[in-house]
């Protein structure tokens, strides 16, 4: 089931969304979210947790070091709220769709 799901996303986004380490996390963040029960639920620091924003190449940005922060933030920011509608809406829609699931 999770190689089902981790194989969909790698087919339906650019091969350069998630690379390297980042592509073994979101692996591993794929078959803890299967594994979950009821009630349980990632936080955003449990989804973020590992991940490198600044390896990810889409999320590149060059600023003077002043501001640096503010957008290492901001790439933070952007990458849970993708991946938060990537868990909530793409893979609970697959695992609906092509397994058996109850209502969480």
């Amino acid at each position: 089931m999770c190689d089902f799901l981790t194989e969909f996303v790698a087919n339906i986004f650019p091969p350069y969304f998630m690379e390297g380490k980042n592509k073994k996390i979101f692996n591993k963040k794929v078959f803890q979210f299967v594994k979950f029960n009821r009630f349980e639920m990632f936080t955003r620091i449990t989804l973020l947790d590992g991940f490198l924003p600044d390896k990810i190449s889409w999320l590149k940005y060059s600023s003077k070091t002043s501001n640096a922060q503010y957008f290492k933030n901001e790439n933070k920011f952007v990458l849970w709220r993708l991946l938060r509608w990537l868990f909530e809406e793409v893979i609970v829609s697959l695992l609906r769709c092509f397994f058996y699931c109850t209502e969480r």
